[in-house]
């Protein structure tokens, strides 16, 4: 197919989708920084498209590049699950901004495009239909296989997702407009936890992703998935994998004391909150104590059971930016056969990119935001 036939083909693509979301040709042509003249002879084939023009064509109607020109996928377009809050009041999912979490998703695909990097492994899905209690119970098992019989799974949580379930696990320090995500590039499935001292929402968050790749519910939009069956099964997943019934039940929710209960969620490494929607899902009723004291916030629940100055040891756990080792291990390769530059590995390690990259030319020092324009 010689070039002009593809842009033809480019511009065709492009209406196709401007119409399917229903949108203006007015608007589109302001948001991607065209007249709409020139947008019109473009998607009729009369005019080229500039990169630039088509990057930001691309982005506004949440497709991709190779897309718009192949009427493919690119096999590093990301698939993902953006987190949806339940909002009891108005009973309705309250939408996460899809290009917050395709703007993360695709800058960390594209650290494994830079590298040309693909799954570590096949990752495990469980069967359809399968609920989530089956699902965590499998998991546990197989991740509690890898351990030692004294280690806690949430503990390890990271470097078993890695070694059991071949998913890859990012902490970064990067936009403040998330928590976490799941997603899917070139095969390759992993998740990002953005750098937090609340240790026990990482955790959780970490839990609940891992539920939506086992429940294989990755999407390119979310058009394409059942949000709220979908977020029912990974809440439910993440809290059977972290307070097992069994151990729930087993606490004496009659006689048991705060300090008790500082204990049982310290041990579980999960917050009060985790614990109160746990309890009340169950249908368990707490003694007066326990129930005012599942509604404090975590630290003041631990200062039960520790001074105030007491440091959990996963306090600084999540803290600090953290890379699957498989993957700095490739950009390390790169760089060093020469196809790649050293700036992601530099970010990754965070270190100057020359202490990795002696060719290159010393410039602006490497920040989240220049990250994703490099990205």
């Amino acid at each position: 197919m010689d070039a002009d036939t593809q842009l033809l083909q480019a511009g065709a693509r492009a209406l196709q989708r401007i119409d399917a979301l229903q949108m203006k040709h007015l608007d589109v042509a302001a948001a991607v920084g065209m007249t709409p003249d020139a947008l019109s002879r473009s998607l009729r084939g009369q005019r080229n498209f500039k990169l630039v023009e088509m990057a930001a064509l691309a982005d506004h109607l949440n497709t991709s590049i190779h897309w718009l020109v192949t009427g493919e996928r690119d096999p590093y377009e990301v698939k993902l699950s953006a987190r949806h809050e339940w909002d009891a009041h108005s009973r309705s999912d309250q939408d996460h901004d899809w290009r917050i979490a395709k703007r993360v998703g695709n800058d960390m695909a594209a650290i494994y495009h830079q590298a040309q990097l693909g799954p570590a492994g096949k990752p495990s899905s469980v069967p359809r239909g399968w609920t989530p209690l089956q699902g965590a119970q499998w998991a546990r098992q197989h991740l509690e296989a890898a351990l030692a019989p004294d280690e806690v799974v949430a503990d390890h949580l990271p470097d078993l997702l890695e070694r059991v379930f071949a998913i890859d696990v990012f902490v970064i320090d990067y936009d403040t407009t998330f928590d976490a995500y799941s997603a899917e590039a070139n095969g390759a499935k992993f998740v990002v936890q953005k750098t937090t001292g609340a240790w026990w929402r990482a955790v959780f968050n970490i839990a609940h992703e891992f539920g939506h790749i086992l429940h294989n519910d990755l999407a390119y939009s979310d058009e394409e998935r059942t949000v709220r069956a979908d977020e029912w099964w990974a809440n439910n997943f993440a809290a059977e994998l972290l307070l097992p019934q069994a151990d729930v039940r087993a606490f004496d929710w009659d006689a048991g004391s705060v300090k008790d209960l500082a204990e049982f969620v310290e041990s579980h490494r999960v917050s009060t909150l985790a614990t109160a929607n746990r309890v009340n899902s169950l249908g368990i009723s707490p003694n007066e104590r326990l129930a005012a004291a599942l509604t404090w916030k975590t630290p003041r629940l631990m200062q039960a059971r520790h001074s105030p100055f007491w440091v959990s040891p996963m306090d600084g756990v999540y803290r600090r930016p953290r890379f699957p080792s498989r993957v700095v291990e490739a950009h390390q390769l790169a760089v060093a056969e020469g196809r790649a530059n050293g700036q992601t590995l530099a970010w990754m390690l965070g270190v100057p990119v020359e202490d990795v990259d002696p060719t290159w030319v010393a410039g602006p020092s490497m920040t989240a935001e220049r990250l994703h324009a490099v990205l």
